[in-house]
């Protein structure tokens, strides 16, 4: 999760497709959620 959070943090890495971009923003998503990771501006 600290390693997704540090991607997120900038923008999503643009090498990444756009398969793999959409599970990540699902995946913060749910974390934000569940309260494991913070809402940020």
């Amino acid at each position: 999760m600290k390693r997704e959070r540090r991607e997120r943090s900038m923008n999503i890495p643009k090498m990444m497709n756009r398969k793999k971009q959409r599970q990540m923003t699902k995946a913060i998503k749910r974390a934000r959620i569940m309260a494991l990771l913070p809402f940020v501006k």
